[in-house]
């Protein structure tokens, strides 16, 4: 999935990426793409009933979160997510739009389905270092950018 590489190589040894969209869209699917880029070797699955997943690769640990189930903000506090400036770490939240705030730095996806079927993927980067990266890799793949 070329689009899990380029959001790998943006995230390199760290960063925050929040996955939204409907059910079925293809978040875990996303997420499995960028953890295997990242070097993970264990399976990857969706945290929608443990609500939080880690996993280790070379270079950072992934916290892999699911906001589905998640009603009260405060919930998130008990996850122990990490702080926004950690090193060495890549956050994938799904469902984690409420998580926007804590992270200002970040990169947001939005994932919907088209009526031809297709998915439509929306990519921004709020921050200027990911901003920049993924302008960056978004060029290095030959991709047009609006």
């Amino acid at each position: 999935m070329a689009l899990g590489s380029l959001l790998a190589q943006v995230l390199g040894r760290g960063g925050v990426l929040l996955l939204e969209g409907p059910l079925g869209i293809g978040k875990t699917s996303l997420t499995k793409a960028i953890c295997a880029d990242l070097g993970v070797t264990d399976e990857v699955t969706s945290p929608t009933f443990d609500l939080l997943h880690l996993y280790d690769a070379p270079h950072v640990t992934v916290y892999h979160v699911d906001g589905y189930r998640i009603e009260d903000p405060h919930e998130w506090e008990i996850l122990d997510l990490p702080a926004p400036e950690q090193t060495g770490v890549v956050l994938i939240g799904e469902w984690s739009r409420a998580l926007q705030p804590l992270y200002p730095e970040r990169i947001d996806v939005q994932m919907a389905f088209c009526p031809s079927g297709e998915r439509l993927v929306d990519v921004t980067a709020a921050g200027e270092r990911l901003s920049r990266r993924i302008h960056e890799e978004w060029e290095r793949m030959g991709w047009a950018l609006k």
